[in-house]
């Protein structure tokens, strides 16, 4: 549905992107992570069309990037939502659905983005998150096949943000909907991502599942509360408020058999695997130490 190959964009002789490559597949939904000025806003205005790549391929629905038919075949929601400030919400869905021949009912999209009582509010008078919430029901109005998201819930309260989840979970999913979304929130790209393509200085530094990356740290962390100060039996343990921690390999129980042999009463245990957040963290730490080639 999506392919992207060798893609390369310079800007005054500065490479955002170096040779981009990655497929996505049909009802297939990818989490595009990275840090801020990995290229993630640069590679969406790409595939948007909004800009043209210096090299490489961008083929959606194997045609090329602004080819007439994808207008009705992609939705999309960039970062800046402009609306023009006079217009009603109710209106701007209406010229939107206009231009489609099948699109889905308004009533729908305002009940699923929580804009029933704002339809007749001018867009001037919105907040960052409404304005949003409006974004993301024009990207889905005409029944894309392909949707483009940068920063979906950027300035989307929590409620809201569950709301978009479950429309994904359930819309989308059920009409195959090919979805490649950016995202600072870590749990964002885990709930919604089946894979995870994470960008570095412009280049794909990997490619996962949010298992996946989860595995690269083979660790555990074991947490608990003691009276005994357990830095003074082990220097790896840490203190953190009112509980000791202490992060381990895939074997913690070592860690605890040491405290019943030493005969260390504690309390509160917590045993957890590694977060996607700290996975993601180590891995992009990990590229940032290496030295340059």
């Amino acid at each position: 549905m999506i392919k992207i190959t060798n893609l390369t964009k310079a800007f005054a002789g500065r490479q955002a992107l170096k040779e981009v490559s990655f497929t996505l597949q049909e009802g297939e939904k990818v989490a595009l992570l990275g840090p801020n000025g990995a290229g993630k806003s640069t590679l969406m205005s790409l595939l948007s069309g909004f800009r043209r790549p210096t090299l490489g391929d961008i083929n959606i629905l194997d045609l090329p990037v602004g080819h007439p038919q994808l207008k009705s075949q992609v939705g999309f929601c960039l970062q800046e939502n402009d609306f023009p400030s006079h217009s009603r919400v109710a209106e701007i869905m209406g010229w939107v659905s206009s231009h489609y021949s099948q699109p889905l009912a308004l009533g729908f999209l305002a009940q699923s983005f929580d804009l029933t009582h704002l339809m007749s509010r001018q867009t001037g008078g919105l907040s960052g998150g409404e304005k949003r919430r409006l974004g993301l029901a024009l990207a889905f109005i005409g029944r894309p096949k392909v949707v483009l998201l940068d920063e979906p819930t950027t300035a989307v309260d929590l409620e809201n943000r569950h709301r978009f989840y479950d429309f994904v979970s359930d819309y989308v999913a059920r009409e195959k909907i090919t979805l490649l979304f950016s995202t600072h929130q870590m749990d964002e790209a885990e709930r919604l991502g089946d894979r995870l393509i994470i960008l570095h200085k412009g280049q794909v530094l990997r490619e996962s599942t949010p298992q996946g990356l989860k595995a690269l740290l083979q660790s555990r962390q074991v947490r608990l509360r003691s009276q005994v100060d357990l830095r003074s039996l082990d220097a790896r343990w840490a203190l953190e408020g009112n509980h000791f921690y202490i992060c381990c390999d895939s074997q913690p129980e070592e860690r605890l058999k040491a405290l019943f042999e030493q005969k260390v009463e504690f309390s509160h245990l917590e045993v957890s695997s590694p977060s996607i957040e700290e996975a993601f963290i180590h891995l992009t730490n990990e590229v940032q130490s290496e030295p340059p080639p």
